[in-house]
């Protein structure tokens, strides 16, 4: 998935000017790396800027240097300098080749334009073209064009005793030209000839992004890919930054290209289970493409032909004395050869021996006659890992069992050393195992303490391999949810050397992810249409689709709000009015028992009583518990008699949101949102927005206030340090056109920290972002580790807010062990000045999956370039609707006093409706998409529910899936 750093276009430049890509993960490969370069005009329009001078500054050696209004610290290279006597003139000298725009200034009148196209001054004919042919280019008084010319130097000469001519104001065309983008320590890897006037890509960069990002250095986990663009002219440039990077990762132990493992006759290598596994990152899947084991090794020459590879987990023994044997009835239903016995054994003996026999069957017991020459034996020892090992013993003799033999017995007798036969529960009592204390002279069923019943004794039958046959297979996952791949194709090789086929293994590990997920609690957004992203601008009724409307229709409303080149228009749901009876605006969603939510509302409401319900259903539609959710307060310039006001109409200062965490009850089947409004009162809506699974930061728009006395409150989910308070605020809070301004204003020059607290998984990967603009000062986002007593460990993450770097700044490490939180803080250096947009944080840990490598025979196998590549997985976010739907609460109708509507038979017809992207602010990669089913119409309630509860609903209109997050 393509990924985008955006650099804003941030004042004027020419020659050099360095950014620092600090996004790309140390390690990363790059799939795809190209920049996209805009031109940014006034007001963010794209296309050529004007370049605005100022000469204020006092003269300086006869001259007055031009400054930037906006930058008063960036030296433009341009100065003005001025002649007296009879003729008076002004000369600026532009420091190079420049294209003019306008000027401002005074005693203008009647003097004449000259230019130096290469030096020598010439006059501008009246036209605007070189040379003069036709009269010259006459000035006026105040703000006038000036004709396009690209020049280096400009006069304004008088032919005739006038006033002095000054210059106040010089606008100059500002268009990049001849632009070049080096990386690193590169030389120049693209180049533009002639200017950038609209919107322009690179070619595709990969390869000598990839080399210079190898070469960069790191900061806190990053790399820091340093980007050269160079323009010949003055320029003001947004620059886009568009990779794709696959991210992999070993399934070796840290710092380790390959890992020997050594094998018995246990199925698994005697380094165990766990040193081997795939750690897939919070929603993402195995990438095919770029997944890699390769394997190389050599074995025994044998092979299992009756029985499993390995047993991990037997849950049982049965102790056999010195003395006493054990018959396990096998039962042959193929011709099968043999020339060993495998038998799963435990002991606590330095040195145990066993008898291992084969004897026919005499009616249902071991019989006397034996299929071998002699009993086969063998010796075994104490496991080092104190579990049970499986103990093959060589017959001394090839057997050949015939299909048809029924059944023989496996007889097993220690005869120096207490041992254990391990067991599991046996179904059929004929194939149950027994024991004899009697030296065989009598028999009787075996049982274990936790087993009561018939009990089967873990055993295999193996042979000399008569050809080459690859004796490993791999296990993707552990017990229910493994799979097993053989690599039996590989056989024509004739070695055991080769790379594993990926995509088998990828279909696996994904098959296993898709499973867990089906079991976890829903995540992402789980209401349909919740951005009403239907809703028209203007002032005009409204029918949001997927919601129920009770009490009166939904009107729309327009307003006005600050914006960075003048008000801009918002348009928002009005639900109720001045003199109208109570409305509400409902939609109903199936949950999850025991699993987290976190409903947003954004919008507000004028007056108190209007309110955001989460009612909570049982099967069957009784109720299990309401929550209810206050709307923010009004702010802004609001007159009730506006309510049909125009485009223009009344002024929001901002629109806030609020929000509620919640925990669905352990008896909840559906839950139903309602928006309401008391008679006579109306409600503001924006957004609104229901979340589930695990939801990250409070507040991470920065967009929840809290109006009370105590402002330690003040920014839901954050606190002050100073604390924030009314008599001495240690800084200022204003709106901006996104997020909110912080000025720093403590007397003392101290810094200003905002800080959340976070639950981490200690050892897990940890990722963060923030969103801000730095105009002015110093200020560090960082992530400081706690244990469970709140005291601090370990060295925090931190990263410096760039003033010139990219929108978003990011953390990235790993959570340290014994770390139960991460303090999240954005702190304030002195008179610093900030504008927060997001804070988000990934604070999911990620899933294991173990891979092993089984065997038939002993060995040694190396594995080398286990590398996992990663893909995004679209995560399913939503449950299905209910079979049965819930009816809506009416507006006039407390959550209790609804009806519970039995079943209902027509369910309508669902189909999936396009999935759009749910994240503004990832942390590295988008969270997912969501697809919401669409239901025909609801159910109608059953003729004998009251009519004032359960009257038939509308057909509600088909639902549409929805961006959440709402800009201006």
């Amino acid at each position: 998935m393509q990924q985008v750093e955006r650099f804003p276009a941030r004042g004027f430049f020419r020659g050099t000017k360095t950014l620092y890509l600090r996004s790309l993960p140390e390690g990363a490969q790059l799939s795809s790396f190209r920049l996209r370069l805009t031109p940014i005009a006034a007001s963010n329009r794209i296309g050529p800027a004007e370049e605005q001078i100022s000469f204020t500054a006092p003269p300086v050696d006869g001259s007055i240097a031009g400054g930037d209004p906006s930058d008063d610290s960036r030296e433009t290279a341009v100065s003005q300098v001025r002649g007296g006597g009879s003729l008076p003139w002004a000369e600026i000298h532009l420091g190079g080749f420049r294209t003019l725009s306008r000027l401002s200034g005074a005693g203008l009148a009647g003097a004449t334009l000259q230019v130096d196209l290469g030096g020598l001054f010439v006059d501008v004919a009246a036209n605007g073209t070189v040379p003069s042919q036709n009269g010259t280019f006459t000035l006026s008084d105040g703000e006038q064009p000036l004709p396009g010319l690209t020049v280096q130097r400009l006069r304004i000469a008088r032919t005739s005793a006038g006033a002095q001519p000054i210059i106040n104001t010089l606008w100059l065309r500002a268009v990049a030209s001849n632009v070049t983008l080096a990386m690193g320590q590169q030389p120049a890897a693209w180049a533009l000839p002639g200017e950038l006037s609209a919107v322009t890509e690179t070619t595709d960069l990969t390869t000598l992004a990839q080399a210079a990002l190898d070469a960069a250095e790191t900061e806190g986990g990053f790399a820091v890919l340093p980007l050269h663009i160079k323009s010949d002219t003055t320029a003001q440039l947004a620059v886009e930054v568009l990779y794709e990077i696959q991210e992999r990762r070993s399934g070796l132990p840290d710092g380790l290209r390959e890992s020997t493992l050594e094998y018995t006759y246990d199925g698994v290598s005697e380094a165990g289970d766990d040193l081997l596994q795939i750690t897939v990152p919070p929603n993402m899947e195995i990438d095919p493409a770029g997944t890699h084991i390769a394997i190389d090794g050599t074995f025994e020459g044998s092979e299992i032909t009756l029985g499993p590879t390995m047993d991990r987990t037997p849950p049982e023994a049965v102790p056999l004395a010195v003395g006493t044997a054990a018959a396990q009835p096998v039962t042959i239903t193929e011709e099968t050869i043999l020339d060993a016995v495998d038998v799963l054994l435990s002991t606590q003996a330095r040195q145990a021996d066993v008898k291992v026999d084969l004897r026919e069957d005499f009616d249902g017991k071991p019989g006397d006659s034996s299929l071998l020459a002699q009993p086969a034996t063998g010796t075994f020892g104490v496991s080092a890992h104190g579990g049970p090992r499986w103990l093959s013993t060589a017959l001394g003799q090839t057997i050949t069992v015939p299909a048809d033999a029924e059944r023989i017995w496996l007889v097993v007798e220690p005869t120096s050393a207490p041992i254990a036969w391990h067991v599991h529960p046996e179904t059929e009592a004929a194939a149950e195992l027994q024991t004899s204390d009697t030296g065989g002279l009598s028999w009787r069923p075996a049982r274990a303490a936790s087993l009561p019943d018939a009990l089967m004794a873990a055993h295999r039958f193996r042979r000399a391999s008569p050809v080459f046959r690859v004796p490993v297979s791999a296990e993707i996952g552990r017990d229910a949810e493994s799979s097993l791949l053989s690599l039996e194709r590989f056989q024509p090789l004739g070695r055991v050397e080769f790379a594993l086929e990926s995509r088998s293994v990828a279909e696996a590990a994904n098959d296993i992810l898709s499973a867990r997920s089906a079991t976890t609690c829903p995540r992402g957004e789980q209401l349909t249409n919740g951005g009403f992203e239907d809703r028209a601008s203007g002032n005009d009724l409204y029918e949001p689709q997927g919601w129920s409307v009770s009490g009166g229709a939904v009107a729309l409303q327009s307003f006005s709000v600050p914006g960075d080149a003048g008000p801009l228009s918002v348009t928002l749901l009005r639900l109720g009015h001045a003199e109208s009876a109570p409305r509400a605006l409902s939609q109903i969603v199936k949950v999850s028992p025991g699993c987290p939510y976190r409903a947003v509302f954004r919008g507000f409401a004028p007056e108190r009583g209007a309110v955001i319900e989460l009612i909570w259903r049982q099967t069957g539609c009784g109720l299990s518990r309401t929550d209810v959710l206050t709307p923010p307060p009004f702010l802004g310039t609001f007159d009730s008699g506006l309510e049909l006001a125009a485009v223009a109409g009344p002024q929001l200062r901002t629109i806030l949101s609020a929000s509620l965490d919640v925990m669905a009850p352990e008896d909840a089947d559906q839950l139903e949102v309602r928006l309401r409004t008391p008679a006579n009162q109306r409600l503001f809506v924006d957004t609104i927005s229901l979340e589930g699974g695990p939801t990250g930061l409070r507040n991470g728009d920065f967009s929840e206030l809290a109006f009370d006395v105590d402002l330690t409150e003040f920014l839901s989910g954050w606190r002050f340090s100073p604390e924030l308070t009314l008599e001495n605020p240690p800084l200022t809070i204003a709106p901006a056109t996104e997020g909110l301004t912080f000025t720093n204003i403590t007397a003392d020059r101290s810094s200003v920290i905002l800080s959340q607290s976070a639950e981490v998984i200690a050892d897990a990967p940890f990722a963060a972002a923030l969103e801000a603009q730095l105009s002015q000062g110093e200020a560090v986002f960082a992530a400081r580790w706690l244990d469970s007593a709140g005291a601090q460990i370990d060295t925090p993450l931190a990263a410096s807010i760039q003033s010139e770097g990219a929108e978003i700044t990011r953390l990235r490490g790993t959570v340290p062990a014994g770390a139960a939180t991460a303090e999240i803080e954005i702190e304030l250096g002195p008179s610093a000045i900030l504008t927060l947009v997001a804070a988000s944080a990934e604070l999911e840990a990620p899933q294991n999956i173990p891979v092993s490598f089984l065997s038939e025979a002993p060995g040694r196998m190396t594995v080398r370039d286990f590398t996992v590549a990663f893909r995004p997985r679209a995560v399913a976010t939503q449950l299905p609707p209910p079979e049965s739907p819930c009816v809506p609460t009416p507006a006039d109708t407390a959550p209790e006093d609804i009806c519970e509507c039995a079943p209902c038979k027509d369910k309508g017809e669902t189909t999936p409706a396009r999935a759009t992207l749910i994240t503004r602010l990832p942390t590295e990669l988008p969270v997912g998409t969501i697809a919401q089913p669409r239901l025909d119409a609801w159910p109608a309630c059953p003729a004998k529910a009251p009519p004032r509860a359960c009257a038939p609903m509308p057909a509600a209109p088909r639902f549409s899936a929805f961006r959440t997050t709402r800009g201006f």
